[in-house]
């Protein structure tokens, strides 16, 4: 009985899917046969896994290998400056050791290759590509789930001398002692204490000298790994005090003295932990005592409602 052509036709549209399927089942039947497992380890999570390196390997394998496959490991890792290396051990069907091969790639996808490749070769001697290597293998974006282990910020603890200019009778040259805390990333607090040694007045009679501490928060401008540059604003607390010289003082001692700072600061790491700080800014004094002499109207000294200071330190990051 012969078929009509109408008949060939519909036959043909159905061999064609069916052979599609088959050969499809037969080929993922051969490739979940490949005893193949892969490590990824901490950094190469987003290299390849086991199903990808299985789908490379039967690439190069266009018929049925002639060794039976035994259990075959693939570790990758990363080897520094952004490439990949990997560790592959073969065994043969009854667990033999048959050799550790090791390969080292710019990127992921050409260390699979590479590696399919090889096992390819190990499975079947004359398996040769008949076709141009598949396109790179596109992976899910792996996320990392957190450790649990908190983020680490980073101190730095800081020492200098500070210029300033408005605070004394005369531009006064002292020390601070600074550290900064970082809370979160761009945002730290900034603590610290400086002292400005007695300077004299214009008529050589007192001594006018300023302790205080300071507190604030700074904001990063610009962060890099080398060096940033910083916003800050903190208050102050401390006090001024007078010695007196040629007169006998009718209130001896200090005087509460309270301001407020703006800051810019530009620090560069030198090398390791150690650095360096610049720090241009302003002090406004928020309480303003007049020192005055019994008869005299015009004040001795009076600090200025805008004080520039300026101020250098050796910084320690940990």
């Amino acid at each position: 009985m012969c078929a009509t052509k109408g008949q060939s036709t519909r036959m043909s549209r159905f061999a064609s899917p069916l052979a599609a399927a088959v050969a499809l089942l037969t080929w993922q039947a051969r490739a979940e046969s490949l005893n193949i497992s892969v490590v990824r380890e901490d950094g190469a999570e987003s290299c390849p896994d086991a199903v990808h390196v299985r789908a490379a390997v039967m690439h190069y394998l266009s018929r049925p290998q002639h060794q039976e496959a035994g259990a075959i490991e693939v570790r990758m890792t990363p080897s520094g400056d952004g490439a990949f290396a990997a560790t592959v051990r073969l065994r043969s069907a009854t667990g033999q050791s048959m050799g550790v091969r090791q390969f080292s790639e710019s990127t992921c996808d050409r260390l699979v290759k590479v590696v399919a490749l090889s096992i390819a070769l190990h499975l079947d001697p004359d398996a040769v590509a008949t076709e141009a290597p598949p396109p790179p293998l596109k992976t899910p974006k792996t996320t990392i789930a957190p450790s649990g282990v908190p983020e680490k910020r980073l101190s730095t603890l800081s020492i200098g001398p500070v210029a300033s200019f408005g605070l004394l009778p005369q531009t006064a040259v002292g020390m601070r002692l600074g550290a900064d805390f970082e809370i979160v990333k761009r945002w730290n607090i900034r603590a610290g204490a400086f002292l400005l040694p007695e300077n004299r007045t214009q008529d050589g009679r007192f001594l006018f000298g300023l302790s205080a501490f300071d507190a604030g928060l700074c904001g990063a401008i610009v962060r890099g790994d080398r060096g940033s540059v910083r916003a800050c604003a903190s208050g102050l607390v401390g006090e001024l005090h007078a010695v007196v010289l040629k007169l006998e003082p009718t209130e001896p001692g200090g005087r509460l003295w309270i301001g407020a700072n703006a800051e810019i600061s530009g620090g560069v790491r030198i090398a390791g932990s150690l650095g360096a700080e610049a720090t241009i800014g302003a002090t406004v004094p928020i309480l303003r005592q007049p020192f005055l002499i019994r008869g005299e109207s015009t004040p001795v000294f009076q600090q200025q409602a805008f004080a520039p200071f300026a101020r250098a330190a050796v910084t320690l990051s940990f």
